[in-house]
């Protein structure tokens, strides 16, 4: 019942902060259009008259590609490096706005102010940093145990098993595993996320461990939220799929439905990034409260 509650509860603070998702998509929208317009009227001038690099929005044709690539390299590396740096720069700021995000939906005010908003997500961000640094590297560390461990049992079984298909079911029994464990993790980052903000933490990794501890005692109702917020995101990228192979994008008007599509897709996760948050940092309040109390009980006896 608690995480069904947890679960409505992120909704409807998400809803509840409209302003500050119109906030985030905005800022998100600026930083692509520095890269998407030069780029854009780089393309339109070396494609010059030819109709060859259009048609590749109806089907792709590698030969159309790697000829224009091999007259316009030049041209579009740049655009190549800056695009990398780009998504450099977007982790790093999804990093910092984080922080101004629990921080707006742990205060509950109906009225969004634009300078709390910068002065949380800078007060947190260093936190946060250093919290995404200790998740990179725990995932790494993970990934690199879980698939040596991996390999070994398909070298070794590769001897004894009787076909090919024993040793695909063996694979794909260690990459769920692995699956179930990445997301373990990331839920174990986002509730230290919470602790950082909700307890006013400053030692990112003590937090991380205290995290751990906090969904091993509520394992079932944290992991179940998890998975519970995940059809959402997972149904939208579905449908955004099937709907662009639908109208396709052979014209004008086609293309503009396309672009239309994508900006409520845009805005969509990030509404789901802060109903997730939102949910979580809910459940934890629920469950601390809930342990607080249990601290508070008198003991028979004494």
């Amino acid at each position: 019942m608690k995480t069904l509650k947890a679960y409505a509860g992120g909704f409807k603070a998400a809803l509840n902060t409209k302003k500050l998702s119109a906030t985030i998509y905005i800022i998100t929208i600026m930083m692509a259009l520095i890269l998407a317009i030069p780029f854009q009227g780089t393309i339109e001038k070396e494609a010059g008259n030819s109709m060859a690099f259009t048609n590749l929005l109806k089907d792709f044709d590698y030969t159309v590609y790697k000829d224009f690539m091999n007259q316009s390299a030049k041209a579009i590396q740049p655009y190549i490096s800056a695009a990398i740096w780009m998504g450099i720069f977007y982790l790093i700021f999804t990093i910092f706005f984080e922080g101004g995000i629990l921080t707006v939906l742990r205060r509950k005010e109906d009225k969004f102010s634009l300078r709390f908003f910068w002065e949380a997500s800078a007060k947190y961000f260093s936190r946060f940093l250093r919290l995404a640094i200790y998740t990179i590297i725990l995932q790494l560390i993970t990934a690199g145990i879980v698939f040596a461990v991996l390999s070994k049992i398909l070298s070794s079984a590769s001897e004894t098993v009787p076909s090919e298909a024993s040793l695909f079911y063996i694979g794909l029994t260690g990459v769920i595993i692995y699956i179930l464990i990445f997301i373990f993790l990331l839920i174990v980052t986002d509730y230290a996320k919470v602790m950082l903000v909700e307890n006013e933490e400053y030692r990112p990794l003590r937090t991380i461990i205290r995290s751990f501890g906090f969904v091993f005692r509520h394992f079932l109702s944290t992991y179940f939220l998890y998975l519970l917020l995940l059809i959402v995101p997972v149904l939208l990228f579905v449908i955004y799929f099937r709907a662009e192979d639908a109208i396709g994008m052979s014209s004008g008007g086609k293309i503009f439905i396309i672009f239309i599509i994508q900006q409520l897709f845009i805005w969509a996760r990030i509404f789901i990034k802060i109903w997730i948050l939102g949910s979580e940092l809910n459940l934890y309040k629920k469950f601390e409260k809930k342990e607080e109390s249990a601290e508070g009980e008198p003991v028979f006896g004494i």
